[in-house]
């Protein structure tokens, strides 16, 4: 009996690659460009809102990578790093942008 749960199993895990393989590319399908590239602009506004809390508590933490993970469900993923003083110091000196 044991041979024949083998290849059972060896048939199984056969199938189960095959469908892998077919379902890989489909969270892209599923996404389509326009709720993508909603996606970001709502994630780049999240950062820069929580960035500016960051920086009003004195914190030296921000919010510096972002990425989307395409899968059932998407999922949005935020890297925090420590601001350096040499960065501190750099943003010292620049000019303030005005919109």
């Amino acid at each position: 009996m044991g041979i024949l749960n083998k290849a059972k199993d060896s048939e199984l895990l056969s199938k189960a690659k095959k469908m892998a393989g077919k379902l890989k590319d489909k969270p892209l399908d599923l996404i389509g460009d326009e709720t993508l590239a909603e996606m970001i602009m709502a994630a780049v506004s999240k950062q820069e809102d929580v960035n500016k809390v960051l920086e009003e508590k004195g914190s030296n933490y921000r919010i510096s990578d972002i990425e989307i993970e395409m899968g059932i469900p998407p999922k949005l993923i935020f890297g925090i790093r420590r601001k350096s003083e040499s960065e501190e110091e750099d943003n010292s000196k620049m000019p303030l942008l005005k919109d």
